[in-house]
This record gives C-alpha cells, structure tokens and sequence, in this order.
C-alpha cells in the first residue's frame, strides 16, 4: 500500500495544483488523511487498551550487550579477553561445543545464557558470583 500511497499523492497534487509543500500538507492534513481514515478505518471491537505487560526476562537482560559464544572443550568461553568457566550444574554435565549468550550489562558484570537458563554470573573480571542454573531474570546481579 505503501508504494501505491507514493505513487497516487504527486499524481493527485499536480491535479490539485498544488505546487509547494506548504499546500500539500495543507492538503494532506484538511483533505486526503480524513477521506484515507474515513474509508479504510475499523472500529475496534473493544474500548480498552491492546497493550500488556511484558512478563519474560526483565529489562536489565534487554538492555544489555548480547553476543553469541561456542563453549570450548574445557566448558569455557572467551570473552573479551577473559576466559569465563561455566560451573557444573544439575542440568547437563557440559556444554561444550554448544552455542551460549553472553549477556553485558551497564556495570560491566555478564552473565552466559543457554536459551532461557542462566548459566552464571561473572564480575567483570570474570569471576565467578552465581553458579546456579536459573531462568532469566531471576539471578540478582
């Protein structure tokens, strides 16, 4: 519909005449967006908000660096110089040669996520703060 609005509008200002941008956006604003809205508009079928509250991972695991590692024979990662061991948990034995996010948040701490699980979380010196597996967001930095 895009290419078609693009297309129509200087076809429909020259036969308007209108010449500046001044006039079409009179135009626009007085005469075609309430015809466009007039013809194409829908009621909503409900008169309350469609907006509702994010409930995954909280904003923290959003608003981070986010980058892709593959865990290496030894069941760790290298990251920025540091190389950061993921700690046994009761979930697998390893992750070698699997794929593995590594979150960096605004103080510097990370975190290395599999999909959904936290793996741990690291100062940022790379040591070690949790070592337990736990779903996103539920590991205080």
């Amino acid at each position: 519909m895009f290419g078609t609005l693009q297309d129509r509008l200087p076809k429909e200002f020259t036969l308007k005449g209108i010449k500046t941008i001044e006039e079409a956006n009179a135009y626009l604003r007085d005469f075609y967006i309430p015809r466009h809205n007039e013809r194409f508009s829908v009621a909503a079928k409900e008169n309350k908000s469609a907006f509702i509250p994010y409930m995954r991972e909280g904003l923290r695991d959003i608003l981070c660096i986010q980058e892709e590692r593959v865990v290496q024979n030894d069941n760790t990662i290298r990251y920025e110089g540091l190389i950061l061991q993921i700690p046994k948990n009761d979930l697998r034995h390893h992750y070698v040669k699997t794929t593995v996010n590594v979150h960096v948040y605004e103080d510097k701490t990370m975190g290395i996520f599999y999909g959904h699980l936290c793996l741990g979380k690291y100062d940022e010196e790379g040591n070690l703060k949790y070592e337990q597996a736990e779903p996103w967001g539920k590991l205080a930095a």
